[in-house]
């Protein structure tokens, strides 16, 4: 067996002895990734923040094209706001295989603009209408996986004589993995009153967005003896894959008000659709021999064009908003996501012809997504001052995730049983207010603790930070 065999047998059993993440990085290089979204469809504002995102029965502001366009009416001059936000991602993050140093702190941060929307009143043939234009954020993404083992390998030789020879390969893996970005939708909308009590609204979402998932990998062979040259060599391989996966798709929002006295009612319909998740993939790897790089063994590869969609389910939503008096403002707001049964689909193939339409052959992920009911409320006040209006805002959330979770057993036959997984969200949020500017302040804390099932059990414990500040002009 030659010094160039041995190497490459040696680096195909190490490879294949590897089970890392949710993708299977290394051995689906060709195939675009599944990861476990949030799907959180949620409007923009610190002002809805504060309230713990209960606004649906309330959507009085220029935001509300991203939360119930039937709101909309409720403004008589043009407005502009600007949201900047900033996510600190913290907890850590549980590897199911003892064999691996299991836990990954989450460091990271997301910041960036959060939400703009520009509003004003406007006639369509004779009726009056308030149209919007709205960029927001909906939700961001942030995984962080480590994993580092020392592996031994058994490697059979065999000499010219004839004799086989048998050696342990001592190896050092480590890995680590980190995805982060968002969802952003670029929302169109208009908002009318039909009567008296009862406005309507329709916003046409645009999703797009990105994240990126960055995976290292080293694999150390300190000591690695060629029986046929006589000689001890160190292998050292390093590989490094970026996944680029943009977002889009196209929805429609429905959306109802009534309000009567201190009361007022919000209903929203978001239609189903497929959100397409394309990704390119750059893979880099070098191999070191004797700490000296190698051509054989490095090598560059890009798959573009990997495709998976995600069915978007039906989603209907309600609120309620209640006057309290003395400025004091109370809001609910229940939703449903009907995940159960929906899949992911995965492009296989894209066959080009000529003159023609172009194939594509997909085939399904089933996720085991399950069907969710979030419930959220909030409470606003406002000090009235020299200075300006002061507004207290607190609220929280109880947000089932659709991924479903999975718990270890410690006996019976099945290793793992199937949990449902759940969000919890505490806010607060201040500002002032003047005649024509508005400043707003919100921040959010946010607690779940899920895991999921590909071979092994990959807990995570998420506690995220979010603060969000918003800027609105009236003119």
């Amino acid at each position: 067996m030659t010094l160039t065999r041995l190497i490459a047998t040696v680096s195909l059993v190490m490879l294949s002895a590897i089970a890392f993440a949710q993708d299977s990085q290394l051995t689906n290089l060709g195939r675009p990734p599944v990861d476990l979204y949030r799907f959180e469809f949620t409007g923009g504002g610190a002002r809805a923040e504060g309230m713990g995102k209960a606004y649906l029965g309330l959507s009085d502001d220029i935001t509300a094209g991203s939360w119930n366009p039937a709101g909309l009416f409720e403004l008589s001059s043009p407005t502009v706001s600007l949201s900047y936000g900033s996510t600190k991602a913290r907890g850590f993050s549980n590897s199911g295989l003892t064999i691996f140093d299991p836990r990954s702190d989450h460091t990271g941060s997301i910041n960036g603009i959060s939400s703009f929307n520009f509003a004003a009143p406007l006639r369509v043939k004779g009726h009056p209408f308030v149209g919007s234009v709205s960029y927001t954020k909906n939700f961001d993404e942030f995984q962080s996986l480590t994993a580092s083992l020392n592996y031994p390998v058994t490697f059979i030789t065999v000499r010219p004589n004839g004799f086989p020879e048998t050696t342990v390969v001592n190896s050092v893996i480590d890995q680590r993995s980190d995805l982060d970005g968002g969802l952003v939708s670029i929302n169109f909308s208009l908002g009318t009153k039909i009567n008296e009590n009862i406005s309507s609204g329709v916003s046409m979402n645009i999703y797009t967005g990105e994240t990126i998932r960055n995976f290292h990998e080293n694999v150390d062979i300190p000591s690695l003896f060629d029986p046929i040259t006589l000689q001890t060599l160190r292998l050292n391989t390093t590989t490094r894959i970026i996944d680029s996966n943009k977002f889009s798709g196209f929805n429609v929002t429905l959306g109802a008000q009534f309000k009567t006295g201190r009361v007022g009612l919000g209903l929203v319909v978001r239609t189903p659709f497929a959100l397409s998740v394309e990704t390119g993939r750059s893979v880099y790897s070098v191999r070191y021999i004797n700490e000296l790089s190698t051509i054989e063994g490095s090598d560059t590869l890009f798959y573009d064009g990997l495709l998976a969609k995600y069915d978007i389910p039906l989603v209907v939503a309600g609120g309620i908003g209640v006057d309290l008096g003395h400025n004091t403002i109370f809001a609910a707001d229940l939703e449903y996501r009907g995940f159960s049964g929906q899949r992911v689909r995965l492009r296989d193939e894209l066959i080009l012809e000529p003159g023609g339409e172009n194939t594509e052959v997909f085939t399904d992920s089933i996720p085991k997504w399950k069907n969710s009911f979030s419930v959220r409320a909030g409470v606003e006040h406002i000090f009235e001052t020299s200075k300006g209006n002061v507004p207290i805002r607190f609220g929280g959330g109880y947000i089932p995730l659709v991924a479903p979770s999975y718990e270890t057993v410690t006996s019976g036959s099945t290793p793992y049983k199937e949990s449902s997984t759940s969000s919890y969200t505490l806010s607060a949020g201040t500002g002032i207010h003047w005649e024509q500017i508005r400043l707003d302040l919100a921040y959010t804390y946010t607690s779940y603790d899920w895991g999921y099932l590909q071979g092994v059990v990959f807990d995570q414990s998420n506690r995220d930070h979010h603060i969000n500040f918003t800027f609105t002009g009236v003119f």
